[in-house]
């Protein structure tokens, strides 16, 4: 199989439905939609259920805890089946043929075992692209520099070898239910290198109760999932500004985090 395209989701049953056609639309068999449920007391199940009994390819439904989106990926890492993982919110979806474009590109990600996958464009529904283009066509391993260029100038759309991907699992921080997807991705560029697609595989639409709507809870509500954030940043800093910046941030949130910070540190795990 090709690729999993797996969506973490909690209560937005009603956004589903965009997702799951923008799969159809790929007319691909060699794909299917992991779902790993965190918690919904909507109709989710009944909805991924009839729409599994619709079409041709896998679908998969999984339930969890409540315990945020980083434990929901960790879990579709050991569910994949995929050669490739690519992950969709519930607020996003496919452009058409998007598979078709990944598939060009698989060439390159499979001759170089220092690749562990692509990174290309996201847009909003007006075809807007977050941020800028990429330059160049890969981003190498530990190159700092070139990362910040890539990954800090907009949202990005990363489609990941699955097989490597199951490497660098999230980190879990008992009683936080976020990590910034900046934690798996810094410590994988550190290692691997990435494949630049500078076309659209990923559309979005944020939702008013989304994440990246309520950053200011997230900061408050994981103080040690951004310290460990900022701790990432501070050896990866491409000047003395950026690293004193990084360091600033982390003392702030080690702050924050208080007794679970202290923990967290000298335990080395999370």
């Amino acid at each position: 199989m090709l690729l999993t395209v797996f969506t973490s989701t909690l209560n937005r049953a009603g956004l589903l439905p965009r997702i799951f056609e923008s799969i159809v639309r790929q007319k691909r068999t060699d794909i299917e939609w992991l779902v790993v449920d965190d918690g919904s007391e909507d109709d989710t199940p009944e909805i991924i259920a009839e729409f599994a009994r619709k079409v041709p390819f896998p679908i998969r439904y999984y339930r969890q805890p409540r315990g945020g989106k980083h434990r929901a990926y960790n879990m579709a890492l050991l569910l994949a089946r995929g050669e490739l993982m690519l992950t969709l919110d519930s607020d996003d979806w496919l452009p058409d043929k998007a598979v078709d474009v990944i598939e060009e590109y698989m060439p390159i990600v499979r001759c170089d075992k220092k690749i562990c996958g692509m990174i290309a464009l996201k847009a909003d529904a007006n075809g807007n692209i977050y941020g800028r283009e990429m330059s160049g066509k890969v981003l190498a391993a530990g190159d700092n520099a070139k990362y910040e260029e890539v990954m800090c100038t907009g949202e990005r759309c990363i489609i990941l070898k699955t097989d490597v991907a199951r490497q660098y699992p999230f980190p879990t921080v008992e009683g936080e239910l976020f990590m910034t997807e900046s934690v798996m991705f810094s410590r994988l560029s550190i290692d691997y290198g990435f494949a630049i697609v500078n076309k659209v595989l990923s559309y979005c639409e944020y939702q008013s109760d989304g994440l990246t709507q309520n950053i200011h809870t997230l900061l408050c509500q994981n103080p040690v999932g951004f310290m460990i954030y900022h701790s990432q940043r501070i050896n990866q800093a491409t000047t003395l500004k950026a690293a004193i910046g990084a360091a600033l941030r982390y003392v702030a949130f080690r702050s924050m985090a208080g007794v679970n910070g202290n923990a967290a540190e000298h335990s080395g795990k999370y």
